[in-house]
């Protein structure tokens, strides 16, 4: 009996744990109404300067931002250092 007792904690253990883990992947990809999304957070910041932006513009313009961020950052990495990190990346593991 107390074998079969033991047995079945160990279940609820594993289907607790189990189940937690579930509930934190979840949290990550869909966040509660407590956690800003990455839109509310711009909106919040910029306030009315993009008030009339709709959701879809703003991650379009987030997009665009960091795809001009990376492209000054690797041409400030090849006039400073004669090469990007990205670069220096490859050539550490080929």
């Amino acid at each position: 009996m107390q074998a079969q007792l033991g047995l079945l904690g160990k279940q609820c253990s594993a289907s607790t744990q189990s189940g937690q883990s579930i509930e934190t992947a979840l949290g990550r990809i869909f966040p509660s109404q407590k956690e800003e999304t990455r839109v509310q957070k711009i909106r919040r910041t910029m306030g009315e300067e993009i008030s009339a932006l709709s959701d879809e513009e703003i991650v379009n313009y987030i997009t665009e931002f960091q795809y001009l961020i990376d492209g000054w950052l690797d041409e400030y990495e090849e006039k400073a250092f004669n090469k990007t990190l990205s670069r220096l990346r490859k050539e550490g593991l080929g």
